[in-house]
């Protein structure tokens, strides 16, 4: 693997670098019904790859697979070159931190505690905090810009800090892979637009499913789209985010500009096709 360009700042060392995911003929049934079917992606070490499509057409299911929340009907996926299904999910969390679309209210517990359960895939059950777990953790809180609400409560952070504490605790996971779903969702233009320049300057594979179409051309190097479970297209974002497949897939109508130099999409949605 190549680990040049994949380390963390700060405290962070060698076992903080990328790794490669793949999936083959990766599917989901749920009562017969196709929900994800034959995906196979290779993501290579360091890619931000935005998962997009419609509501229903099978994003977080596919995130899900990835990080063995759900066991596949068929097909496998890979962190590495290890099979996840041979691996414990307290083996797969040491490699793979994921913030997901929605936790748990946690309430009654500081920032700081919970960042700190970042750590327990790397522990022993009631082993206590090192000075070294110490350490991470207030440089996962500073990452994210949260050092000074460390003793505060979650419950009292606003929603755009909420993410950054989540984040914040993935990050104290010390994995190489990391998987969020939908990190933007009800966050107001300046919070989105800081967490996704967060999960950029962490440099780590990322898989992040979206809503958003400009904001994931512009933070991620690969988009794959999806409708009713299956890729439609992916690659560069200018090669996927096409007018072709937003309206075939979407059913809208867009104009869009390219900004050639920085390689990043306008997307102007301009009505619903057909009207």
């Amino acid at each position: 693997e190549d680990h040049s360009f994949c380390y963390f700042y700060g405290r962070f060392r060698k076992k903080g670098a990328c790794m490669k995911v793949k999936t083959r003929n990766l599917s989901w049934r749920v009562g017969g019904k196709k929900i994800v079917e034959r995906i196979n992606l290779e993501i290579d070490s360091g890619d931000i790859v935005g998962l997009v499509g419609p509501n229903g057409s099978g994003k977080s299911s596919l995130l899900r697979l990835i990080y063995k929340y759900y066991q596949p009907s068929e097909g496998s996926v890979f962190l590495g070159r290890e099979d996840i299904s041979l691996l414990s999910q307290k083996e797969v969390a040491t490699k793979m931190a994921v913030v997901p679309q929605e936790r748990g209210i946690l309430q009654e517990i500081t920032v700081y505690d919970v960042v700190a359960m970042g750590r327990t895939p790397h522990k022993r059950l009631f082993d206590p905090d090192t000075e070294e777990d110490h350490k991470i953790i207030l440089e996962s809180l500073r990452k994210v810009d949260l050092l000074r609400q460390a003793n505060w409560l979650f419950d009292t952070l606003s929603g755009g800090e909420r993410q950054r504490a989540l984040i914040a605790l993935a990050l104290a996971q010390e994995t190489r892979v990391l998987v969020l779903d939908e990190p933007t969702n009800h966050l107001d233009p300046l919070h989105q637009l800081q967490i996704m320049e967060i999960i950029k300057e962490l440099k780590r594979t990322t898989i992040v499913a979206m809503h958003d179409l400009n904001i994931a051309s512009r933070y991620c190097n690969k988009i794959v789209l999806l409708d009713k479970g299956k890729i439609v297209a992916m690659g560069e974002p200018e090669k996927v985010l096409t007018k072709k497949n937003i309206r075939e897939v979407y059913g809208v109508n867009v104009d869009i500009d390219i900004d050639k130099k920085e390689r990043k999409l306008n997307i102007v949605f301009l009505g619903i096709n057909g009207k």
